[in-house]
């Protein structure tokens, strides 16, 4: 059984898979005058199986006889489910249900590579954070100047979170195409403020748990 080394979605890693199942497709897309084929293009369809968690995926690789030099195999090829780097956060099903839903909509995005419709989301995301904390009252730049003044965000994470903000906006309204790269970065600031916001409320749920000290 043939082997090759890729990413599995499951270990979030480069490990070994099996190639279980294999075919390709060919067609002929020019001929000459005797009728031979002089250009032809296929597709080769493969099924792999992680040999760490058994992980399965499929992969379609499309090729032609005409590929430019340097032309990567890599630009066309598409997999299913998508190759994944990053997984929903395990607390994710503690938050509430709009931001549970989001954030879910927000990982299919980026697995995905809709890149653009991920930071939309982030944007969305953070905005409905903000108006569970202070209400929806004026824009964005309010919200923040309020989530500030009631010690939900720090100095630093102000400075952090207003160009998330803008890249969302920039996303929604102007035709911004983000790389991966910023998209991760805004999602990890927000889901920092989540996940503070969850640990927060089971702290105090834990201190109001402690019984009070007895009275000498």
């Amino acid at each position: 059984m043939n082997k090759e080394k890729i990413h599995c979605s499951r270990c979030l890693g480069t490990t070994t898979h099996s190639v279980e199942f294999e075919t390709n497709t060919e067609s002929h897309d020019d001929l000459d005058d005797l009728g031979r084929a002089i250009a032809s293009s296929g597709v080769v369809y493969t099924v792999l199986k992680c040999d760490g968690c058994e992980h399965i995926v499929f992969r379609r690789r499309f090729w032609h006889t005409d590929m430019e030099p340097g032309e990567s195999w890599e630009c066309h090829t598409s997999w299913h489910p998508p190759l994944v780097s990053r997984q929903l956060p395990p607390w994710h099903r503690s938050l509430p249900a709009t931001e549970e839903r989001l954030l879910g909509e927000i990982y299919r995005a980026l697995h995905g590579e809709a890149f653009t419709l991920a930071m939309m989301g982030l944007r969305a995301l953070l905005d409905v954070y903000m108006v569970g904390k202070v209400g929806d009252q004026g824009g964005f730049t309010s919200k923040l100047k309020k989530l500030a003044e009631h010690g939900y965000l720090s100095a630093a994470q102000l400075e952090l979170v207003e160009p998330a903000i803008e890249a969302g906006s920039a996303a929604a309204h102007r035709g911004f195409h983000p790389e991966p790269d910023a998209v991760v970065a805004v999602l990890e600031l927000v889901e920092l403020l989540l996940h503070q916001d969850l640990l927060g409320s089971k702290l105090k749920g834990a201190v109001d748990a402690v019984p009070p000290r007895k009275k000498k």
